[in-house]
């Protein structure tokens, strides 16, 4: 099992769905469990993208990070009939573009030249969207691309990724996303100095979020400046040296654990982890626990050292 896309469909009841895969080379280890549950007729729309290998996709680039392996992973969010087929075009279109980019980076120790790289596919992916697509959604993203010994993780939108290295002292987690909402202080500040409006409901332009992709308004001519919406990613890297994982999930996720915090979900997921839970059997039982639907998590552990 090496490379899928995993599209986790509606399920009556709120029941859970998954998937699973596991990869393993002489410098590293990497394992995932995906897990969803939905609303029977939700408008809520999620997929998720899970690549172990992604040499079948580029060639190239996996020659340049050779003999370590690169893999891609994302969860795609977005609502109603409409953002469904933006969301399904992202799904299979992003990772490739995000790879091909990578191929003009001269210096693959450089981590800021790849992080230009995620984010200039990103920026294209939704010039692509708004020139092709006859309709206009906000969709959430949150990819994580381990390149060798690093860790990229890029998003726009609100869904979150939460990396915990496992010391034995316990879980040292720290959130590699931004929340993408008029309650972030940078965000309201650009809407504003934008002459933009925020709703008493905090929406802008009708969403909830102050990035996406597949919505980015249009510049306004008498100002030239950019639309309220727009698909500028926040890109980080973290470098993978011992035992970890990353939590990465959607915001429904994160609210229906937020008396625990990502600190206490961290510790959870290292506990179970140390007790040999497979990765695919903790996704599915964090879902199946929590306290509301129409949500995703994709859950990746990560060990430097041949099992």
């Amino acid at each position: 099992f090496l490379m899928a896309t995993v599209r986790l469909p509606q399920e009556e009841n709120g029941e859970t769905t998954s998937s699973k895969g596991t990869t393993i080379t002489k410098q590293s280890s990497i394992a995932f469990g995906v897990a969803s549950k939905r609303k029977s007729q939700s408008p809520v729309l999620e997929t998720c993208v899970a690549i172990l290998d992604a040499s079948e996709i580029c060639e190239q680039v996996a020659s340049m990070f050779a003999p370590h392996r690169v893999s891609v992973f994302a969860i795609y969010r977005a609502y109603g009939s409409e953002g469904e087929a933006v969301c399904q075009q992202l799904a299979s279109t992003l990772h490739v573009s995000v790879l091909n980019k990578l191929c003009s980076v001269p210096n693959v120790d450089n981590a800021l030249e790849i992080q230009g790289a995620i984010t200039n596919a990103f920026l294209e992916a939704d010039r692509l969207l708004v020139r092709v697509s006859q309709v206009s959604a906000a969709v959430c993203v949150v990819l994580c691309l381990v390149l060798g010994p690093n860790l990229y993780v890029a998003n726009v939108g609100d869904s979150r990724a939460v990396y915990c290295e496992m010391h034995r002292n316990g879980a040292f987690g720290m959130q590699l996303t931004a929340d993408d909402s008029t309650a972030a202080v940078q965000e309201r500040q650009r809407i504003h100095e934008a002459a933009g409006v925020i709703s008493a409901q905090g929406l802008v332009e009708g969403e909830a979020v102050t990035r996406s992709l597949g919505r980015a308004g249009p510049a306004r001519p008498e100002t030239s400046a950019p639309g309220l919406i727009v698909s500028q990613p926040h890109v980080h890297c973290v470098r993978l040296e011992r035992p970890s994982f990353i939590v990465m999930a959607s915001a429904s996720f994160w609210r229906a654990y937020d008396a625990a915090g990502a600190r206490g979900v961290c510790s959870g997921v290292r506990a179970q982890l140390q007790d040999k839970t497979e990765p695919h059997d903790l996704a599915t039982r964090l879902v199946a626990d929590a306290a509301a639907d129409d949500m995703t998590v994709l859950l990746v552990r990560f060990d430097p050292q041949p099992l």
